[in-house]
């Protein structure tokens, strides 16, 4: 078995994504695999919250769902160790994909 390759997927962790010629990173991916061959990209948080000091956390979840039309991901996965997200980044996730994804929530 390869290197990112289990039980039929593929997984690359912490991935830096940015545009062609760009010095910068756009943003890096906590989760990007390829399960059963559908594109899966994500975040995964210790926190509870997808804000940061320089970015809030709707802006956050506009990225993931912008960058996963671009790269045609069919899943989006913001995962945090917590119970839950705080208030504005569980609006902003469900704001922005209600019309796309289906939601599965666990504690």
């Amino acid at each position: 078995m390869a290197f990112g390759e289990v039980l039929g997927s593929l997984f690359c962790p912490e991935l830096r994504i940015s545009g062609r010629g760009d010095q910068k990173d756009l943003m890096e991916l906590d989760i990007c695999c390829i399960p059963d061959g559908r594109l899966c990209i994500g975040e995964a948080k210790s926190n509870g919250t997808l804000a940061t000091k320089d970015v809030s956390a709707s802006e956050a979840v506009i990225k993931y769902r912008d960058l996963a039309v671009i790269l045609g991901a069919t899943r989006v996965v913001f995962s945090t160790c917590n119970e839950s997200w705080d208030h504005a980044s569980e609006v902003a996730i469900n704001s922005s994909f209600s019309a796309q994804t289906e939601l599965l929530c666990r504690s």
